[in-house]
């Protein structure tokens, strides 16, 4: 019988000794697995639906949601940019992808369209660069009293691609918060995702979850009254009292009307700093979302926004420091305030 040299021998246990030692937290239920010595591995091979059993959802983004979301956003954009030009109009109104209105004084017509110039640029696609499209055109001659813009195909197909983009984190943060780490999410077509969760044991409750729509919505924070008066009941007209995500809660009070959402982004593309350790999301603004937060940071530079997310303050940093230029950048740890805690502290709600 052929014998193999010492060395060789001495290999070939090390090496099924470390293959026994990277299967063995496989053998083990996920708690026994983390207790295991630091030097040794514990990671487990994540099991598909077809070995381990769990849940399959598809989630569909719904074209007519998008359509409708744009169609508000653009004719706010429409009425907000004319009042601060000064121009008055009649008959603003959406339907299916257009948006229509009259100018009352046909000398200011010209001006009007000139002033909507902003909303008909292209904007740039896929990432921070390459490619443009237009995600609002006019519909309507030049010479023509009643204005006429209209939402182009290619701007839905675009918006509807990015909220799924956008979905998956949310999705797997979602998933995250029933103990499982692992999901498979995956882009099904042009509007679908699929998600599959082995190892699932209440798919209801992550149906539950997965129903909810995630808001993200920056909030221009009202000084007007103190934070104290307004959780006594004192909320001034157009603003309310929101909670932050910490334990016992801290109120803010905030505009309801938001200076920046979704429907303003263009873009989303995660960023580390040099050292590596703080993870940040940079978003890109549409031009009249850009113009709105100039102007607000031209008329109080000291402004402080509330980033909000599902209705609670997640941070509340000074506007010129999230949004520079076209971009604002919103980082994994970004703490509130310490002035806004040192206010509030006093009027954090009992039992909450």
């Amino acid at each position: 019988m052929r014998r193999f040299p010492p060395l060789k021998r001495i290999l070939v246990w090390l090496v099924a000794l470390a293959g026994i030692a990277f299967a063995l937290p496989n053998v083990l239920t996920r708690e026994e697995a983390a207790g295991l010595p630091s030097w040794m591995p514990h990671r487990q091979v994540a099991l598909g639906l077809d070995l381990q059993g769990g849940s399959h959802f598809m989630l569909r983004a719904a074209r007519s949601d998008i359509v409708a979301e744009r169609l508000e956003t653009v004719a706010s954009e429409v009425g907000k940019s004319l009042r601060d030009a000064d121009i008055a109009y009649i008959g603003l109104s959406g339907e299916g992808q257009s948006i229509s209105f009259r100018v009352r004084d046909r000398v200011q017509l010209s001006a009007a369209r000139d002033k909507l110039k902003t909303l008909t640029a292209p904007v740039e696609i896929g990432g921070f660069g390459g490619g443009a499209i237009s995600e609002v055109v006019f519909d309507s001659a030049a010479e023509d009293e009643l204005v006429r813009l209209r939402l182009t195909d290619e701007g839905i197909d675009y918006r509807l691609s990015l909220a799924l983009d956008q979905s998956i984190d949310v999705v797997r943060s979602r998933v995250a918060e029933v103990g499982v780490l692992e999901p498979l999410i995956q882009r099904r077509g042009k509007d679908r995702l699929i998600v599959q969760v082995p190892g699932l044991d209440d798919p209801q409750r992550l149906k539950d979850l997965l129903s909810q729509s995630a808001l993200l919505t920056f909030r221009l924070l009202d000084t007007s009254v103190s934070v104290e008066r307004a959780v006594e009941g004192q909320v001034p007209a157009g603003a309310e009292v929101l909670y932050s995500y910490d334990d016992p809660p801290v109120p803010y009070l905030v505009q309801k009307e938001p200076l920046l959402a979704t429907g303003n982004f263009l873009a989303a593309l995660p960023e580390a700093d040099a050292a590596g350790d703080t993870a940040s999301v940079a978003v890109k603004l549409d031009a009249a979302s850009q113009q709105r937060v100039a102007a607000v940071t031209g008329q109080q530079p000291q402004a402080k926004i509330a980033i909000v997310l599902d209705g609670q303050v997640a941070a509340t940093p000074k506007l010129s420091d999230a949004v520079k230029g076209d971009t604002v950048r919103i980082s994994a740890d970004l703490p509130p305030d310490p002035a806004d805690l040192r206010r509030g502290a006093d009027s954090r709600p009992r039992g909450r």
